[in-house]
């Protein structure tokens, strides 16, 4: 079934036109389908001068947000200036290996996504967690600190606190999957979102050898635990809830094969599938600084299915 999974994936998103610019694309491309640091510096480089050039004319960017009491829990949001009401409203948790959480680098992400959204009227908001040393399940239960506070705050700033979206990238994706799913991490009542986005998401299932240095400390050493912490094993007893998947062609199998895993255990649950968008000539970190540039499908794609009214 994974094969037949990847097939659509790749037939019905992959098809599509990308905007990719083709110097960004050729440079991709020559790095291939690997993942570290060093490809994190080079994908950064390509993309910092396009980004200089990203339109914010109109929108408002507030910093630095506590969320809660621990250093970490941070947000930023922006909005459009123009007066709105019951806008839809975007939490976007980023990746890195849960070792770091950071929800702006300067001149790349994740600024630009916050743009993006409220240039296209949603009240867009990046927020920061708890990584390692801080043990599972700090960071998933981050996430849904951040949704209260959206949930909270959203009419100050016309967003309808009744449609939330969580977007979660990487790690980042792997902590709102654990949200979303494991009732050991959000209220009774459920995680209270109307929709989720999983982009390349790491560790659904968490293994040892799915696992970077800082994830090995996030999940313990203690292999028995593991199942309990896999949010793909509570998929099956979880409420449905609308799931958006994403992954990039350039994505290293470990970082690509885990959504199609999910789309899998979504199916069985459902009844019915997730929509998967192929990201096609992109790699682990290029999505997230193609927002606010012409490279506009992903963003299309997410603004439709929260439009959707799911």
């Amino acid at each position: 079934m994974l094969g037949l999974l990847a097939l659509c994936a790749v037939t019905s998103a992959g098809a599509q036109m990308s905007n990719l610019p083709p110097e960004i694309g050729a440079g991709i491309a020559a790095i291939g389908p690997v993942w570290s640091g060093e490809v994190l510096k080079r994908t950064q480089a390509l993309y910092r001068p396009v980004l200089q050039d990203q339109p914010r004319a109109g929108i408002r960017i507030v910093t630095d947000v506590a969320y809660g009491a621990h250093e970490r829990q941070k947000l930023d949001f922006a909005h459009s200036e123009a007066p709105g009401q019951d806008l839809p409203v975007l939490v976007w948790i980023p990746g890195g290996g849960w070792g770091a959480s950071n929800r702006n680098v300067e001149g790349l992400c994740c600024h630009n996504i916050l743009a993006f959204f409220a240039r296209h009227g949603v009240l867009a908001i990046a927020a920061s967690y708890r990584v390692a040393p801080d043990p599972w399940p700090a960071g998933a239960a981050d996430v849904g600190a951040a949704v209260a506070w959206a949930r909270a705050n959203a009419r100050k700033y016309g967003g309808d606190p009744g449609r939330i979206y969580v977007f979660g990238h990487s790690a980042g994706a792997a902590n709102v999957a654990s949200y979303l799913f494991d009732p050991a991490v959000h209220p009774p009542q459920g995680p209270g979102v109307a929709g989720a986005i999983l982009m390349s998401g790491a560790a659904y299932r968490v293994t040892r050898d799915a696992l970077p240095p800082a994830g090995l400390k996030y999940f313990g050493a203690d292999e028995s635990r593991y199942a309990a912490r896999s949010s793909l094993l509570h998929v099956p007893r979880s409420k449905p809830l609308p799931v958006l998947l994403a992954y990039a062609e350039y994505d290293p199998v470990a970082l690509s094969a885990p959504s199609l895993e999910l789309a899998q255990a979504l199916c069985a649950r459902d009844k019915k599938c997730p929509g998967i968008v192929y990201l096609r000539g992109h790699n682990h970190l290029s999505p997230s600084l193609s927002f606010n540039t012409r490279d506009e499908e992903l963003g299309k794609r997410v603004l439709g299915f929260m439009r959707a009214g799911h």
